[in-house]
């Protein structure tokens, strides 16, 4: 584990930036004051949300401020009311996932039938109190912008700091602020969603219509949300409303007007067409939410699928029409049990460019290779199913049920001559339930509790049935490989049991949140090893390498290989943190955070629970002990301590200078200092192989 720390960052002016944190809730708060800018105390606060109905009351203290945890992402109706004054309204204020919107009201003298109403426009409004940096990706802009593989988290991208993770490990993730890919947390309605075996997202929501909002940290986060040294992410889904709404879609590509390739333009079909191979990609789906009893039960439902069926093009040496000719009467059928198994393996392949003799040796002729185009199809079929339920029991306590399922098969898994192609599939499911309950105007408890079942499979499913059993033949020298590649069979299964509670408990100008974040993970990692061997091929004087193997000969340099044993190993690990944060207004316009977390990852599992080896030297010569005797154990990490401190100030200067740099209140400066860590990944492990020189491998 790696810790990241984040220095005290220059106080840099941020103007109405949403920061977003990693609970799927929003929080509303603000200041209630008359046009004296006396504080009001005791004013009645209702917030609906304008899509559900739902209701949430509360009051102002005596420092005149209120506050309404656990919203749902989405706008809402303020009103507030107080004896002596008009009703204030404001419809449409806008709530983000995690973000503590802020909202102060002025209230004026006059009877309380008497209603200003407002209507907030598309303003953002100003995060004044957290000084988290990062973004959110609106549901309309994961709707309307169009972006490759269709997953709003890649909108992550536009935002400071964050650049692609092309060159590292990890399946849609990417690089914050230098860090790894590795160093990212993926989260989906707040609940785990990271590929713990490798590294990124494990389900990736390829539907944006069921988006509700993608929140992004990329620094300072709050004290409840860790585990990561780069960004925090939280894919937030939708949820139903009173009104019946829907979408559909429908997206169709051909590879009719696309352009051929170097590699491709040498295969026979492509010349003669002109143009690539015949493919077709559709990417098609939609949405239905509404209302299951107005203003208390509603549903969402989401569906997508990917569809591709396309044919590519590459090339493999391989004999010519007279090579094989050649060949054929040099090793008639059943005479030599390597050329069948090469002429089976190639299935017809021929060279029809680039002719090259290839070194039969011990007086044999050449025999003629070259560039073969060979064409393997190209097929991808991802299936995506997303079902939400949520329920208001009553103003204090509301349900959400959500589940998705992920059915993907990709092929080809590694590029191979067609009769050694395999796939890889991706079968992924996530449940979860949330509960919401308002104790009081001043104490909120948000309870989560899910199941992810992720699995990355790459199997041993070539289509010849012979690929199954034979080892991997590393040939080179203008001859192409044959059988599928040693890492294959392999892949990895986790079931995560997650549970999640955060108190928040306002007390006066503090607001106070505590809770604990388990997860208890059952996984298997098949391991890539070379199980079926491997028998790599060198020259010799006046022997090609093709010669050799034709020969069963190694050649110089030549070498068998084997993983003896299981590769198939079985992590067990229980993950926890906890936390403790006060977010303290200590003035209109001033905020401090201080908070701290605890991690604790567990203890990476070793695979052998004895050292394969310890050394010769260390044994005691005359008990003949040593550390081979000894159980494989790795030390516990339990000093995952992570402090964070923060300070959002938003000036108020109403003329002047300052006045039209800063504005009053319309403006925040943060500076911030965070510790985070990095959880470890199931894949650290060794496999012992043995390997002998091939100099005179048996026939």
């Amino acid at each position: 584990m790696n810790a990241y720390r984040f220095p005290a960052a220059l106080a840099a002016l941020t103007l109405a930036l949403p920061l977003c944190s990693q609970t799927s809730l929003g929080r509303l708060n603000g200041q209630i004051a008359d046009a004296s800018t006396a504080v009001v105390n005791g004013a009645a606060v209702e917030v609906r949300s304008t899509t559900t109905g739902l209701l949430r009351t509360t009051a102002s203290d005596a420092t005149g401020t209120y506050r309404v945890e656990a919203l749902e992402p989405g706008a809402y109706d303020v009103s507030v009311k107080m004896a002596g004054f008009t009703t204030f309204v404001k419809r449409n204020v806008p709530v983000q996932a995690g973000t503590a919107s802020r909202l102060d009201v002025v209230l004026e003298v006059g009877a309380a039938a008497t209603v200003v109403e407002v209507t907030a426009g598309s303003e953002v409004l100003l995060q004044a109190e957290s000084v988290t940096r990062g973004g959110s990706i609106s549901a309309l802009q994961a709707q309307e912008f169009a972006i490759a593989g269709r997953n709003a988290v890649a909108f992550a991208l536009t935002l400071p700091g964050v650049s692609s993770n092309r060159f590292g490990f990890g399946i849609g993730t990417f690089s914050v602020n230098g860090s790894r890919g590795r160093s990212n947390n993926f989260m989906v309605d707040g609940s785990d969603n990271n590929d713990t075996g490798i590294a990124g997202q494990a389900m990736q929501l390829r539907n944006p219509d069921a988006v509700a909002e993608v929140a992004v940290q990329t620094s300072n986060f709050d004290a409840e949300f860790g585990r990561a040294g780069g960004a925090t992410v939280n894919t937030v889904t939708k949820m139903g409303s009173n009104n019946l709404h829907g979408s559909l879609f429908h997206l169709f590509d051909s590879t009719y007007d696309d352009a051929t390739t170097n590699t491709t333009s040498l295969n026979p079909a492509v010349i003669r067409r002109g143009r690539p191979l015949p493919g077709t990609e559709n990417w098609f789906g939609g949405t239905v939410g509404g209302p299951v009893k107005k203003n208390k039960t509603f549903f969402f439902a989401g569906y997508h699928q990917q569809r591709q069926a396309s044919t590519s093009a590459t090339s493999f040496g391989a004999p010519s029409a007279a090579g094989w000719s050649a060949l054929d009467a040099l090793f008639p059928n059943g005479r030599n049990e390597r050329y069948d198994l090469f002429k089976k393996s190639l299935n017809g392949l021929t060279a029809t460019s680039q002719f090259f003799p290839m070194i039969m040796g011990d007086g044999r002729p050449n025999v003629e290779f070259g560039t073969a185009g060979a064409s393997f199809p190209l097929s991808l079929t991802d299936k995506q199913l997303i079902v939400r339920g949520d329920h208001s029991f009553s103003e204090k306590d509301t349900l959400m049920l959500r589940f998705i399922d992920q059915r993907q098969v990709n092929g080809p898994a590694q590029l191979n001559l067609p009769n050694f192609i395999t796939t890889q599939q991706i079968l992924n499911k996530n449940a979860q339930i949330n509960e919401t309950h308002i104790f009081s105007p001043f104490v909120t408890n948000e309870l989560r509790v899910s199941y992810a079942r992720i699995i990355f499979d790459f199997p041993l499913d070539a289509p010849a049935d012979f690929a199954k059993s034979i080892p991997t033949y590393t040939l080179g020298g203008g001859a192409p490989n044959l059988g599928v590649g040693t890492v294959f069979p392999q892949g990895r299964l986790a079931n995560n049991y997650t549970l999640q509670d955060t108190v928040s408990w306002i007390k006066g100008r503090h607001t106070i949140r505590t809770g604990v974040d388990l997860v208890n993970q059952r996984a298997k990692d098949l391991a890539p090893a070379r199980e079926r061997g491997e028998l790599a091929y060198a020259t010799t004087a006046g022997y090609s390498i093709f010669a050799n193997f034709i020969d069963d000969f190694g050649g110089t340099n030549g070498a068998a290989s084997k993983t003896f044993g299981s590769p198939a190993n079985y992590p067990r690990v229980f993950r926890q943190a906890h936390f403790f944060q006060d977010r303290w207004r200590a003035t209109t316009n001033l905020t401090l955070t201080l908070g701290v977390r605890y991690d604790y990852f567990g203890v990476p599992m070793n695979a052998l629970p004895y050292a394969v080896f310890s050394g010769l030297f260390n044994v005691n010569p005359q008990m003949l002990d040593g550390p081979y005797r000894q159980p494989s154990k790795v030390k516990a990490d339990k000093n995952n301590w992570s402090p964070t401190l923060g300070i959002a100030w938003s000036p108020s200067f109403k003329d002047g200078f300052l006045g039209t740099i800063f504005g009053d209140k319309k403006s925040a400066i943060r500076t911030g200092y965070q510790i985070g860590y990095d959880t470890f990944f199931n894949n650290i492990l060794s496999n012992a192989a043995t390997s002998v020189p091939n100099h005179a491998c048996p026939n």
